[in-house]
């Protein structure tokens, strides 16, 4: 009897082939009924760029590698597995996805070129590691005697290896290696860019026993700026941490998450509340401080109770002019008393459409081009902001749905008498409206942290000025709002438009 089983299955959207050994128990076992073990891929996924340069330490049978190759046949994938069979499943599953752009490494990752010894699991083929197993293990699950496998340095190797076409840095990595995590992470410092993606295994027990001690930790992850823990339940993918949380219960901590750590965006370090939910008034400031006004004049729609919105600031201590639309009634009341002694404000009560913003806009006799729009309606925002393309504001401030990352283009079918439910059936993506302001001529230049308002910036306007242009995976920020701080409840009925 053969001791490879093939199988075929889909993992978000992408068909995939892969043969598993039928004594891995854990991650083959995982395949062969037809699920993914691997729960980062969407994580992985939403970070993955066109002609992004992959490092994949801790490939096992190329589940990851496969998958992302899949998903951007411009990436090139650098997949490093150290075990003799694993690496020979990781071989056979490349050639039955048909995959040309992964290149595969029999070595493991870390600081120095040596041999170590290699502790082979019985049973789980995805928990070999280099470091010695746990008393109740080693009798149960692990094989006698280790094996001694080569251990390379990740930017001396390739370099040795590839020569000139050796990559000079990565855009994306994921480690997942039972323990020597943080040596290859620190390894590969000098492959990190600014915009580097970092998605990794981080578990006490394993790192303890590799000898990584907590003063290691807070060296290796306190270099990055934003670490975020991956939720392994819908319907968010992760939130942010602090590095204090990975600390304090280092030294007794059983359990393992996974986490991802890169540098956030420096537009979010401006991040101020004075009326606004979640720094936006900062980050308001720090744009028109660098582009300077026009007209000192907004636009809002979509504004709550009044006061803690985007533009309350602006009109409270800054003495701004401009229009505030609700469509609430009772809210529309309460708008117009708290303004009633702001001349300069106007308060109106209308339910906003794509097929009426522009006639409101010109009974308000709103100026084709002013400072800034603030559009927050919980629902057609995409398409209020694409009927409004004859007016040029400067900055315009759009609600996304942070439950899409990037690169995933949603966009709720248009209804003019939506109304939101609470899901996350609601706006559009990121990446939707990131597409969209570059059809009106606008430019992401980021997101507030909480994973609710995009900022954009009139192209022209950028030329030569403090700000940059962003890609929405740099921009993005996943949900710290709703439940549990990880977004709405999941979309019940309506239909997204691939935007």
């Amino acid at each position: 009897m053969l001791p490879f089983i093939k199988t075929d299955l889909v993992v978000n959207g992408i068909p995939l082939s892969f043969l598993t050994h039928r004594d891995d128990l854990a991650v083959g076992k995982y395949i062969r009924m037809g699920i993914s073990w691997d729960i980062n891929l969407e994580v992985l996924q939403s970070h993955l760029k066109p002609h992004a340069r992959v490092l994949d330490a801790g490939a096992n049978i190329g589940m990851t590698a496969v998958f992302m190759a899949k998903c951007q046949p411009t990436a090139t994938i650098y997949a490093f597995e150290p075990d003799p069979l694993n690496f020979s499943l990781l071989n056979m599953n490349i050639a039955l996805n048909e995959v040309s752009n992964v290149l595969v490494f029999n070595c493991a990752l870390g600081k120095s070129q040596q041999y170590i010894s290699f502790y082979r699991n019985n049973i789980n083929h995805g928990d070999h590691r280099s470091s010695r197993p746990f008393a109740h293990e080693e009798a149960a699950y692990f094989s006698t005697h280790s094996n001694k496998v080569p251990i390379v340095n990740p930017v001396d190797f390739l370099s040795q290896c590839q020569g000139d076409q050796a990559p000079l840095y990565f855009d994306l990595l994921k480690v997942d290696t039972q323990g020597a995590d943080l040596d290859i992470i620190e390894a590969c410092q000098p492959l990190l860019r600014k915009d580097s993606v970092i998605v990794a295994e981080f578990s006490p027990p394993h790192l303890r026993s590799n000898g990584t001690l907590k003063e290691d930790v807070k060296r290796v992850i306190g270099r990055f700026s934003r670490i975020e823990k991956i939720h392994h339940q819908p319907p968010a993918l992760a939130h942010e941490i602090q590095l204090q949380d990975l600390l304090d219960d280092y030294d007794n901590i059983e359990g393992f998450h996974d986490l991802v750590l890169r540098h956030s965006n420096p537009f979010n370090s401006f991040e101020k509340s004075v009326h606004s939910q979640n720094g936006e008034d900062g980050l308001i400031e720090h744009i028109f401080s660098v582009i300077g006004n026009k007209n000192h004049y907004f636009v809002e729609f979509g504004t709550g109770g009044g006061l803690e919105n985007n533009t309350a600031n602006l009109i409270l201590n800054h003495r701004w002019s401009g229009l505030l639309i609700e469509g609430s009634e009772t809210l529309h009341r309460q708008i117009s008393v708290l303004y009633a002694h702001s001349p300069q404000v106007k308060v109106i009560n209308r339910f906003i459409t794509k097929e009426n913003i522009s006639e409101i806009f010109g009974s308000m006799y709103v100026p084709t081009e002013f400072d800034l729009l603030s559009i927050d309606i919980d629902g057609n925002d995409y398409w209020v902001w694409q009927a409004l393309h004859r007016y040029k504001p400067r900055v315009v401030i759009v609600e996304y749905n942070a439950s899409y990352p990037p690169p995933q283009k949603k966009v709720i079918a248009y209804d003019p008498n939506f109304a939101w439910n609470g899901t996350t059936y609601y706006g559009a993506s990121l990446t939707s409206l990131s597409l969209l302001g570059k059809k009106l001529g606008y430019a992401l230049i980021g997101t507030e942290s909480r994973g609710v308002n995009a900022f954009f910036v009139r192209r022209d306007l950028l030329s030569g000025k403090g700000l940059r242009e962003v890609t929405p995976e740099e921009a993005y920020h996943y949900p710290a709002y709703g439940l549990y701080q990880g977004g709405h409840y999941p979309a019940v009925g309506g239909s997204f438009y691939e935007g």
